[in-house]
């Protein structure tokens, strides 16, 4: 699993507001409780994810918990990404150059399977995103 700390900023009918800081990882280090304090002040936003995430139990506000995912979640959500697009990429242009020996014609059909590969990975990765197991789980 992999865990991330973040900071409560309100919780309403069990959905969580979460402030989460890029690039904080190390928990052990001395310098984490130094890396914390900017989450609580929220003029520095560009360095901060807000997200929302549903939970059972009650959490008071500014309360540290932490996130975890799991890494199978991550492996599969990389493999959609990157595979989709280049399998639409390399089979249309693949079929256009066996059907139609024109490299004229093969590119620009090989860059629309592409395009239609990264259209195919917007509305599955929609899906997946409602499904519980790609959502994180809330740690204390």
């Amino acid at each position: 699993m992999i865990k991330a700390s973040a900071t409560i900023a309100s919780c309403e009918k069990h959905v969580l507001s979460l402030h989460i800081q890029k690039n904080i990882v190390c928990k052990n280090c001395s310098i984490f409780l130094d890396l914390l304090t900017p989450i609580l002040n929220l003029s520095n936003t560009e360095k901060i994810y807000t997200i929302q995430v549903c939970d059972a139990q009650y959490i008071l506000k500014d309360q540290q918990v932490e996130l975890s995912i799991n890494k199978n979640v991550i492996l599969i959500t990389a493999c959609l990404i990157y595979m989709t697009p280049l399998l639409g990429l390399f089979s249309v242009g693949g079929i256009c150059q066996m059907l139609l020996c024109n490299d004229k014609v093969t590119a620009p059909a090989a860059l629309l399977g592409g395009a239609i590969g990264i259209l195919i990975t917007k509305k599955f990765s929609k899906r997946l995103t409602r499904l519980e197991l790609f959502q994180p789980e809330v740690l204390k």
